[in-house]
């Protein structure tokens, strides 16, 4: 699902193979990156919510230009952490830019996360 909507252009970046080149199923942890949206409105930004994920192409990728602007919209949602709530490289799970897991587009309506790719 995901992976249609980037390459329809309803969502900015791409998704790509893992960094591994494996199938990952198991859950993980994401927090939210910001409560601009109404996904992330209610979520305190120190939780840790734990989702399973399962894909082979969840590597998310985007050219610098776009991560600026994304920044700057705060389109991006979610970012993979560990238990605690920590963003670090161990807990991102395929290898995606910034630890992202989750990205809206610049109007906030379209939602991408691992838990529905």
């Amino acid at each position: 699902m995901a992976s249609i909507l980037c390459e329809a252009g309803l969502l900015p970046g791409a998704l790509t193979h893992n960094e591994h080149h494996q199938f990952v199923c198991k859950n993980v942890f994401i927090k939210a990156d910001n409560n601009d949206s109404l996904i992330t409105a209610s979520i305190p930004l120190d939780r840790a919510l734990k989702i399973p994920i399962a894909h082979g192409e969840g590597r998310f990728y985007a050219d610098e230009a776009t991560m600026s602007e994304m920044k700057a919209n705060g389109q991006i949602l979610f970012r993979y952490c560990d238990e605690e709530g920590n963003i670090t490289p161990l807990s991102n799970p395929n290898g995606t830019l910034d630890d992202i897991a989750g990205i809206c587009n610049a109007g906030k309506k379209c939602v991408w996360n691992d838990a529905t790719s």
